[in-house]
């Protein structure tokens, strides 16, 4: 599975948390309990927090902290 190779990597820019929420997204989805249209939002979402210009403070944000506990 190429994306839980990528999110195995050292560095992901929008810190540990998000990170292990991202995983537990994609696990669900291979469960089937996540359907295609939240799988699209929570993509669309994810995308959103790459598109930042301050990415060194996005970990410790207010937009993190909603995001995770959307997620988590």
């Amino acid at each position: 599975m190429r994306i839980v190779a990528a999110l195995r990597q050292d560095s992901f820019i929008l810190g540990e948390p998000t990170k292990a929420a991202t995983l537990s997204v994609f696990s669900r989805c291979a469960q089937h309990q996540i359907n295609a249209s939240d799988l699209t939002i929570f993509l669309e979402q994810f995308w959103e927090l790459h598109q930042v210009e301050d990415a060194e403070a996005l970990p410790n944000s207010d937009t993190i902290i909603r995001f995770l506990r959307r997620y988590s």
